[in-house]
């Protein structure tokens, strides 16, 4: 999935961020890079692996 420039600069608009339009190429390129990254991490197969313990599953004990 690729984000042209000016897509980003409308979703920039949309959640009322400023960005100068000499940022937009490095960011689009950055934005570009990380959306590959989740792309390679949705490729995985994960079929058979055992979900890791979470710290966040401890109940936590609180006084009277």
């Amino acid at each position: 999935m690729t984000i042209g420039e000016d897509e980003l600069a409308r979703i920039a608009e949309l959640a009322r961020l400023h960005v100068d339009n000499s940022e937009l190429p490095a960011l689009t390129r950055r934005l570009d890079d990380i959306l590959g990254m989740v792309e390679t991490l949705q490729g995985v197969d994960t079929d058979g692996v055992e979900p890791l313990s979470n710290p966040l599953d401890a109940q936590q004990p609180l006084r009277a």
